[in-house]
């Protein structure tokens, strides 16, 4: 008997108390074995969803608050001193500005995951080791979150990446 049937049970005999007892233990059942066997899509998709919003709003906040070439001006003196090229410095402000952006809108709404997360990977790499070259002790409490909820991705099996567009590709395509 399905619960929208069992609902309708008139409560005026004990056999119909019974089968409504047995609705709302089997309902409890169906809701802990749900939660139970969906933390892990969740998980998955709560630390998608702040990784990129992270990396959006970071450089969202560059490109439009701050502006990029104000960014530039402040990056540029001291690459140069260290003898990397102007045009390199606006390069590269503009790439990662723009991969943050467009990954990081791209991760919220759960599109090519695999492949965003790969670049993430590789831009976190290039900065860990741009911001060494640049200055030997610099504060990285704005590289670790990031770096931690990546690798935490990472480690999470993709299988829980139930919750986006991705997931419904592939419902699509099969």
């Amino acid at each position: 008997m399905s619960y929208a049937n069992m609902i309708y049970v008139n409560l005026h005999s004990e056999q119909n108390a019974v089968l409504l007892l047995k609705l709302l233990l089997s309902m409890i059942s169906d809701i802990s074995n749900f939660l139970q066997n969906s933390s892990g899509i969740y998980l998955y998709m709560v630390v998608r969803i702040v990784l990129g919003t992270l990396f959006f709003f970071q450089a969202y906040d560059k490109i439009v608050r701050v502006k990029l070439k104000n960014e530039i001006a402040e990056v540029a003196p001291g690459s140069y001193q260290k003898g990397i090229p102007v045009i390199i410095s606006k390069i590269s402000v503009y790439a990662t500005s723009y991969v943050e952006l467009i990954g990081g809108f791209l991760l919220i709404i759960g599109l090519f995951t695999p492949f965003i997360l790969y670049i993430f990977g590789l831009h976190i790499i290039l900065l860990v080791f741009a911001f060494s070259y640049l200055q030997g002790l610099w504060d990285m409490k704005y590289v670790l979150p990031r770096m931690a909820l990546l690798f935490l991705l990472f480690l999470l099996p993709p299988s829980w990446n139930i919750v986006s567009i991705d997931h419904l590709f592939t419902c699509f395509i099969k």
